[in-house]
């Protein structure tokens, strides 16, 4: 049973190459901030799990190691984006508009 739960891991990680490949080839725009997050967020659930004694863990550290690395491969991007401006009417019209966090490599 052990192997299953690694096996599972291995496939998250490879339902990731896609994305890897491209956002290598410059093809597939994504931020850096989206993936950081669910890397931290899986970590978040990995330790939990640990810590509870429980053993199924694989899977969720498959996120994290896949959702890491998506992140560190976001900085092969021409430019890198770190982040985006999303800009929102709301009723009233007024703009809200979020920061931009821009960085070239």
């Amino acid at each position: 049973m052990e192997n299953l739960k690694i096996i599972g891991a291995v496939i998250s990680l490879i339902a990731y190459l896609p994305l890897w490949y491209g956002i290598i080839k410059n093809t597939v725009k994504i931020s850096f901030a989206t993936y950081f997050l669910w890397a931290t967020l899986d970590a978040v659930t990995v330790t939990i799990i640990v810590i509870m004694g429980g053993k199924d863990f694989w899977l969720p550290l498959g996120y994290v190691v896949g959702s890491g690395a998506t992140a560190l491969v976001t900085t092969f991007e021409e430019p890198c984006w770190l982040g985006h401006i999303r800009q929102h009417n709301d009723s009233s019209g007024n703009h809200n508009i979020n920061s931009l966090v821009y960085l070239w490599t």
